[in-house]
């Protein structure tokens, strides 16, 4: 277990230094698509299939904005899949479209889309005085449940499969 909390950790540094990197390189808004998987195991095929699909409906929901991708990037590292992207967009504008798109439905949920800025600033919930994701199993801040433990693992896995599920099923079924 400590040896994957570790290469986790890695991943999540060589990711910050790379966005920051390319923030100042590229002059743009970076942009990094995760998934919000707990635990340790997060490169299963079921997650890096659920991230491509996700990726491609930010994408479609990005191109409606006409600008450029300057950069982009997708990898699976020991944090899972992510998909990095750097465009000439302000930031701000960027990150209120990216809460939205995690809002706007239930596998939405599970992206974690991070947005920095050109001065490498990353912008949160927090800064537009947006209110904290909710946890997948009740009304509270996710932080907290996370900080305090407040689920069992396995039921916290249980709800992301299901989302998944759902997702996958509902991209099957016409609509109607």
């Amino acid at each position: 277990m400590k040896k994957d909390i570790s290469g986790i950790l890695e991943a999540r540094e060589k990711r910050w230094k790379k966005k920051i990197r390319l923030a100042g390189k590229l002059n743009g808004t970076v942009i990094c698509i995760r998934l919000n998987i707990p635990g340790p195991d997060k490169t299963r095929d079921i997650f890096v299939k659920f991230h491509e699909h996700l990726t491609e409906e930010f994408l479609e929901l990005f191109s409606r904005t006409g600008a450029d991708i300057l950069f982009s990037e997708k990898t699976v590292t020991a944090d899972g899949p992510e998909y990095l992207m750097v465009c000439p967009v302000d930031a701000v504008w960027i990150k209120k479209m990216a809460i939205e798109f995690e809002d706007s439905n239930e596998g939405g949920r599970l992206a974690d889309i991070d947005v920095m800025d050109s001065d490498s600033l990353p912008l949160s919930r927090e800064s537009l005085g947006i209110p904290p994701r909710k946890c997948l199993l009740c009304n509270s801040p996710a932080r907290d449940c996370i900080v305090l433990g407040s689920h069992d693992i396995s039921e916290v896995m249980a709800e992301v499969i299901r989302i998944i599920r759902n997702k996958r099923e509902s991209r099957r079924t016409p609509a109607g």
